[in-house]
């Protein structure tokens, strides 16, 4: 656990910004809801930790980033699963969030630009991607 840096004033500054993106990923691979990390670190709204977490993952300011996405990506896989029957039997709002989350998991993996299946040249080739054992 990172203790807040006892020599940073309360107003906004690097070193406070740093220690709370730092901060709230460890929170988060503690399994704590972006609630909870807004109240320990002193911030108003879970969107903004949200928007922390991502910039401190993206800026790789945390060591441990693929053990972080290894633990949402486990985290989402078993919300899929609980949901999963209710999907193939057809329930609509299931699928949608399935949809919710496998557009989530796409993120955090770094498969996901934002744009739909056109982009500004025409339709995209489609992708393969084999799961489970080759051969």
């Amino acid at each position: 656990m990172t203790a807040q840096p006892a020599d940073v004033p309360r107003r906004r500054n690097k070193a406070l910004a740093t220690w709370r993106r730092t901060r709230a990923v460890e929170l988060r691979l503690e399994g704590k809801s972006h609630d909870e990390i807004a109240r320990q670190i002193g911030i108003r709204n879970r969107g903004t930790v949200h928007r922390m977490i991502a910039k401190a993952l993206e800026a790789r300011e945390v060591e441990d980033v693929a053990m972080y996405r290894a633990i949402e990506v486990a985290r989402l896989n078993r919300a899929q699963l609980a949901i999963w029957d209710r999907v193939e039997a057809g329930d609509v709002k299931a699928i949608q969030t399935f949809a919710r989350i496998s557009k989530q998991r796409c993120q955090l993996l770094g498969l996901y630009d934002g744009k739909g299946p056109w982009d500004e040249v025409g339709p995209r080739q489609p992708t393969t991607v084999v799961v489970g054992p080759a051969g």
